[in-house]
């Protein structure tokens, strides 16, 4: 929980705090007539710690529900005993726990579980009010740099934000109010921007145990078509994977991933955010393609384009911007990336995607 000067234990010169298991260990400085120092958090990770965790779905600690005892909602916990136990996988998770660095979670456990206000248990709420003050910190395994950063979080996703999937994914803002307005880190090293605002912290959903136990789970469907879209010359968002643990315990293998929003498209592709309309599916409205940045006036151009018919090959290459002979007509406007949509579209195809425009 968040400590105050009236909550928590006050730490007492030469008295040093044992920590000899996983834990997250919260600190602000108070004293009277001096604002608050801002609450400071880490988190310390005992691998061997980690993989006992639950073994049976038993609680992680006070506050944490049952399955099913808030508002329904599903809830798994713990490391799978049939793994940890198991003589060929089982000494191979202390090594994968340690492969790739980890992200920190901390917030008070009603923010999360609450009947009423926890995001975790109410899992369908969007927007400001559904934000809560956490802490995240990001934790290499080599010991070198990560970065801790009081930020806002919130639950993202569409169809998995359902009370029956018991692994949401996540959404952290950056601002002022909780103490840095930017993250200012390398997350995706020399092959992405260092500043950010928000940044999402995803998993796979559609092809994942939580998601009826599919068996179709690879972790990379996801990360290998954002990663060749990219490497097929076009715009895509970067990532990164991680473990993620919330309050110390362990929630499962997560990716950071950049917004494609208009502040994105100016960094990498220039001009200003107001240049730029960004079109997404809108949860809260039936899936409704709906403009987060600019309008959809283009996109409706295009829509009512191609819905009153290509019956010729002039109309198409119009479309496109070009005349019958494939020139460049700038009289017309470039409505259709034909080769763009081609490229994405085989990557649709290639991974199956049932999620995606060739599934409709």
């Amino acid at each position: 929980s968040t400590p105050t000067a009236s909550h928590g234990n006050v730490y007492v010169t030469g008295s040093p705090i044992r920590i000899d298991k996983t834990a997250a260990l919260r600190a602000v400085a108070v004293t009277p007539g001096y604002l608050d120092s801002a609450v400071m958090t880490h988190t310390y990770i005992f691998v061997s710690d980690v993989i006992r965790q639950s073994p049976n779905g038993e609680l992680p600690g006070t506050g944490w529900p049952a399955s099913g005892a808030v508002n329904g909602h599903a809830m798994d916990y713990g490391m799978d005993p049939d793994i940890v136990n198991n003589a060929t996988w089982g000494p191979l998770v202390d090594d994968a726990l340690l492969a790739i660095p980890s992200i920190s979670l901390v917030t008070d456990v009603e923010n999360l579980f609450d009947p009423v206000k926890g995001i975790y248990v109410n899992p369908g709420g969007h927007g400001r009010n559904w934000e809560r003050p956490a802490s995240a910190e990001l934790i290499n395994p080599d010991g070198s740099d990560g970065f801790h950063i009081n930020a806002g979080l919130r639950i993202r996703g569409g169809y998995s934000r359902g009370t029956w999937n018991p692994k949401h994914a996540f959404r952290l803002f950056f601002r002022a109010e909780y103490g840095e307005a930017n993250l200012q880190f390398p997350l995706f090293e020399d092959e992405g921007v260092k500043e950010f605002d928000k940044v999402d912290l995803a998993t796979s959903q559609n092809y994942s145990w939580s998601h009826g136990g599919s068996s179709q789970n690879t972790m990379v469907r996801e990360v290998w078509s954002r990663d060749m879209q990219g490497a097929m010359g076009h715009p895509y968002t970067r990532t990164r994977y991680y473990h993620l643990y919330v309050n110390g315990v362990y929630w499962g293998l997560y990716n950071t991933q950049e917004r494609a929003e208009s502040v994105h498209a100016a960094a990498y592709m220039g001009g200003e955010r107001e240049d730029y309309d960004v079109v997404k599916a809108d949860w809260e409205v039936g899936r409704q393609m709906n403009a987060i940045d600019g309008n959809r006036d283009a996109l409706d151009r295009l829509y009512n384009e191609t819905m009153a018919g290509l019956g010729s090959m002039e109309r198409y290459y119009r479309l496109a911007g070009m005349n019958l002979d494939g020139a460049r007509n700038p009289a017309y406007e470039r409505l259709l990336d034909v080769e763009g949509l081609i490229d994405f579209m085989i990557i649709e195809y290639y991974t199956g995607d049932r999620d995606g425009p060739g599934s409709r």
